[in-house]
């Protein structure tokens, strides 16, 4: 895995993962997921 790639950890017994799964298979949501697990310039500056 690269260094800067994030992941997300789902339990397959979890009543909620067919319709995360169904989201995240979206390129849409996994560029917005991908936005959001980077630090942001404000936390890089603290």
């Amino acid at each position: 895995m690269a260094k800067d790639e994030s992941f997300l950890l789902l339990s397959l017994s979890d009543s909620k993962a067919k319709k995360i799964a169904q989201v995240v298979n979206s390129d849409t949501c996994r560029k917005i997921l991908d936005h959001l697990s980077k630090p942001s310039i404000l936390q890089r500056q603290r």
